[in-house]
C-alpha cells in the first residue's frame, strides 16, 4: 500500500486510532523532567535553566517536531546562536536525497553546503558541484568540559553541557 501525505492514518490503520492524543495518557513529560532534575540535582546551573525546560515540557506540545523546535530554540537561545531555523515543510522544495540538498541550498541561496564526512558516502559530490555548491566537511570533535561524575563521557548532550558549564558553553564550543 502506498502512503502519501495527507492520508488519513485512522483509516488506514484502523486499529491503531492514530488520531487520539495517546502523548497525554501518561505523564511521560513529569518523568523525563524529574529524570533530569534528579540526575542533575548538584550540576551548578540546574536552577538557571530547568525553569525554561520546565515552561517548555509543560506547553501543549502535540506533536513532538513541536517540542522538537522548542528544544532546539531554548539551545540556540542558551548559547547564543543568531540563525535561522527552516523546516524543509514550510519551504515548498521537493526532491530526494542529493537533489533535495540541492534544491534547498538554491532555495536559500546557499553556494557551500558543510556535512560531516560520514555523509559523504551517500552524496552525489559530483552532481552538487555541478549545481554551483561548494561542499565542505566538518571535522567536528566533541569539546572536553566539566561533568559531575568521573571521568569524561564524550556526546551525552547540549543540555549535559549547558546545565554543567552554563554560559561558558558557547565559548567551550567555539573553541573547537
Amino acid at each position: 500500500m502506498k502512503l502519501q501525505v495527507g492520508d488519513d492514518i485512522n483509516r488506514i490503520y484502523p486499529q491503531h486510532n492514530l488520531t487520539r492524543n495517546r502523548c497525554n495518557e501518561t505523564d511521560w513529560r513529569g518523568k523525563h523532567l524529574q529524570s533530569i532534575r534528579q540526575y542533575y540535582a548538584n550540576a551548578p546551573y540546574l536552577h538557571e535553566y530547568f525553569p525554561i525546560l520546565e515552561t517548555i515540557y509543560r506547553e501543549n506540545n502535540h506533536l513532538l517536531i513541536n517540542l522538537n523546535i522548542n528544544i532546539i530554540q531554548f539551545f540556540w537561545d542558551a548559547l547564543g546562536l543568531k540563525t535561522e531555523l527552516y523546516l524543509q515543510s514550510e519551504l515548498g522544495v521537493t526532491g530526494k536525497g542529493t537533489e533535495l540538498i540541492i534544491n534547498i541550498c538554491k532555495h536559500l541561496h546557499a553556494y557551500t553546503y558543510m556535512t560531516f564526512p560520514i555523509v559523504e558516502k551517500y552524496l552525489d559530490i559530483l552532481r552538487m558541484n555541478q549545481s554551483g555548491l561548494q561542499i565542505k566537511f566538518s571535522s567536528f570533535h566533541p569539546p572536553v568540559y566539566p561533568q559531575l561524575w568521573g571521568e569524561f563521557i564524550y556526546n551525552l548532550s547540549t543540555l549535559d553541557m549547558l546545565l554543567n558549564c552554563g554560559e561558558k558553553s558557547r565559548d567551550i564550543i567555539s573553541s573547537r
